[in-house]
Protein backbone atom coordinates (compact mmCIF):
# COMPACT_ATOMS: atom_id res chain seq x y z
CA UNK A 1 0.00 0.00 0.00
CA UNK A 2 1.37 3.43 -0.93
CA UNK A 3 1.92 6.21 1.58
CA UNK A 4 -0.81 8.20 -0.20
CA UNK A 5 -3.31 5.38 0.27
CA UNK A 6 -2.29 4.94 3.92
CA UNK A 7 -2.64 8.60 4.85
CA UNK A 8 -5.30 10.01 2.47
CA UNK A 9 -8.19 9.10 4.80
CA UNK A 10 -6.52 11.08 7.63
CA UNK A 11 -6.93 14.35 5.67
CA UNK A 12 -10.59 15.38 5.29
CA UNK A 13 -9.84 17.85 2.50
CA UNK A 14 -8.65 14.97 0.33
CA UNK A 15 -12.16 13.50 0.42
CA UNK A 16 -13.30 16.32 -1.87
CA UNK A 17 -13.83 15.87 -5.57
CA UNK A 18 -12.29 18.78 -7.47
CA UNK A 19 -12.92 19.14 -11.20
CA UNK A 20 -14.25 15.59 -11.29
CA UNK A 21 -11.18 14.04 -9.66
CA UNK A 22 -10.11 13.29 -6.08
CA UNK A 23 -8.45 16.32 -4.50
CA UNK A 24 -4.67 16.42 -4.35
CA UNK A 25 -2.49 18.25 -1.87
CA UNK A 26 -1.79 21.75 -3.13
CA UNK A 27 1.79 22.42 -4.05
CA UNK A 28 1.89 25.71 -2.24
CA UNK A 29 4.66 26.34 0.25
CA UNK A 30 2.48 28.52 2.44
CA UNK A 31 -0.26 25.92 2.73
CA UNK A 32 -0.33 23.06 5.15
CA UNK A 33 -3.26 20.68 5.22
CA UNK A 34 -4.24 19.28 8.59
CA UNK A 35 -5.02 15.67 9.43
CA UNK A 36 -8.34 14.95 11.12
CA UNK A 37 -6.72 14.51 14.57
CA UNK A 38 -5.20 18.00 14.40
CA UNK A 39 -8.47 19.56 13.24
CA UNK A 40 -10.30 17.85 16.11
CA UNK A 41 -7.70 18.94 18.68
CA UNK A 42 -7.82 22.52 17.39
CA UNK A 43 -11.63 22.56 17.50
CA UNK A 44 -11.58 21.18 21.06
CA UNK A 45 -9.08 23.87 22.08
CA UNK A 46 -11.07 26.73 20.52
CA UNK A 47 -14.34 25.41 21.95
CA UNK A 48 -13.09 24.87 25.52
CA UNK A 49 -9.74 26.49 26.34
CA UNK A 50 -8.85 29.34 23.98
CA UNK A 51 -7.12 32.14 25.90
CA UNK A 52 -3.80 33.97 26.05
CA UNK A 53 -0.96 31.65 27.01
CA UNK A 54 1.33 32.81 29.86
CA UNK A 55 -0.67 36.04 30.24
CA UNK A 56 -3.66 35.29 32.37
CA UNK A 57 -4.53 34.18 35.86
CA UNK A 58 -8.03 33.39 34.64
CA UNK A 59 -9.00 29.69 34.55
CA UNK A 60 -9.09 29.62 30.73
CA UNK A 61 -5.67 31.25 30.55
CA UNK A 62 -4.24 28.75 32.99
CA UNK A 63 -5.76 25.86 31.03
CA UNK A 64 -4.41 27.22 27.74
CA UNK A 65 -0.95 27.62 29.29
CA UNK A 66 -1.05 24.07 30.66
CA UNK A 67 -2.02 22.68 27.24
CA UNK A 68 0.72 24.74 25.56
CA UNK A 69 3.39 23.49 27.97
CA UNK A 70 2.17 19.90 27.63
CA UNK A 71 2.59 20.23 23.85
CA UNK A 72 6.12 21.61 24.35
CA UNK A 73 6.92 18.64 26.60
CA UNK A 74 5.69 16.18 23.95
CA UNK A 75 7.73 17.87 21.23
CA UNK A 76 10.75 18.00 23.55
CA UNK A 77 10.55 14.23 24.11
CA UNK A 78 9.95 13.59 20.40
CA UNK A 79 12.99 15.56 19.20
CA UNK A 80 15.15 14.68 22.21
CA UNK A 81 16.11 18.17 23.33
CA UNK A 82 17.32 18.51 26.94
CA UNK A 83 14.97 21.33 27.98
CA UNK A 84 11.40 22.34 27.15
CA UNK A 85 12.58 25.95 26.76
CA UNK A 86 14.46 24.86 23.63
CA UNK A 87 11.13 24.17 21.93
CA UNK A 88 9.76 27.31 20.28
CA UNK A 89 6.43 27.30 18.47
CA UNK A 90 6.07 29.67 15.52
CA UNK A 91 3.31 30.46 13.02
CA UNK A 92 5.04 28.45 10.31
CA UNK A 93 8.26 27.67 8.48
CA UNK A 94 8.85 31.16 7.13
CA UNK A 95 8.34 32.69 10.58
CA UNK A 96 10.75 30.16 12.10
CA UNK A 97 13.40 30.81 9.45
CA UNK A 98 12.99 34.56 9.95
CA UNK A 99 13.56 34.22 13.70
CA UNK A 100 16.70 32.14 13.15
CA UNK A 101 17.91 34.50 10.40
CA UNK A 102 17.43 37.49 12.68
CA UNK A 103 19.43 35.81 15.44
CA UNK A 104 22.23 34.78 13.07
CA UNK A 105 22.19 38.23 11.44
CA UNK A 106 23.06 39.84 14.76
CA UNK A 107 26.30 37.82 14.94
CA UNK A 108 27.54 38.60 11.41
CA UNK A 109 30.27 41.11 10.67
CA UNK A 110 31.33 42.86 7.45
CA UNK A 111 33.26 40.36 5.35
CA UNK A 112 31.22 37.34 6.51
CA UNK A 113 29.48 35.36 3.80
CA UNK A 114 26.29 33.34 3.57
CA UNK A 115 25.76 30.87 0.77
CA UNK A 116 22.18 30.45 -0.41
CA UNK A 117 20.74 28.39 -3.24
CA UNK A 118 17.76 28.87 -5.52
CA UNK A 119 16.02 26.24 -3.39
CA UNK A 120 15.90 28.57 -0.37
CA UNK A 121 12.32 29.82 -0.35
CA UNK A 122 13.07 32.84 1.84
CA UNK A 123 16.24 33.84 0.06
CA UNK A 124 14.84 37.21 -1.00
CA UNK A 125 14.05 38.10 2.62
CA UNK A 126 17.40 36.81 3.82
CA UNK A 127 19.34 38.64 1.14
CA UNK A 128 17.56 41.89 1.88
CA UNK A 129 18.11 41.57 5.62
CA UNK A 130 21.69 40.33 5.52
CA UNK A 131 23.09 42.13 2.47
CA UNK A 132 23.53 45.32 4.47
CA UNK A 133 26.37 43.80 6.49
CA UNK A 134 27.73 40.85 4.54
CA UNK A 135 28.26 39.29 1.14
CA UNK A 136 25.61 36.82 0.05
CA UNK A 137 26.72 34.35 -2.61
CA UNK A 138 24.16 32.43 -4.60
CA UNK A 139 24.82 28.93 -5.83
CA UNK A 140 22.66 26.84 -8.11
CA UNK A 141 22.26 23.27 -6.84
CA UNK A 142 23.10 20.49 -9.24
CA UNK A 143 20.05 19.37 -11.20
CA UNK A 144 20.18 15.85 -9.76
CA UNK A 145 20.32 17.17 -6.18
CA UNK A 146 17.45 19.59 -6.79
CA UNK A 147 15.29 16.75 -8.12
CA UNK A 148 16.16 14.52 -5.20
CA UNK A 149 17.96 11.97 -7.36
CA UNK A 150 21.27 12.27 -5.60
CA UNK A 151 22.55 12.64 -2.07
CA UNK A 152 25.37 14.92 -3.21
CA UNK A 153 25.42 18.44 -1.90
CA UNK A 154 24.86 21.49 -4.13
CA UNK A 155 27.74 23.12 -5.94
CA UNK A 156 29.54 25.81 -3.96
CA UNK A 157 30.71 27.80 -6.97
CA UNK A 158 30.43 31.60 -6.93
Amino acid sequence: MTLDAQTRRDFPILERIVNGRPARLPRLRASSQKPRTVIEAMARYYETSHANVHRSIHTLGEEATELYEMARDRVQRFIGTPAREEVVFTRGTTDAISIVAEAIGRTLKPGDEILVTDMEHTRTWCRGRWRRAIAVRESAPSRSWARGRSTSRPSTGS
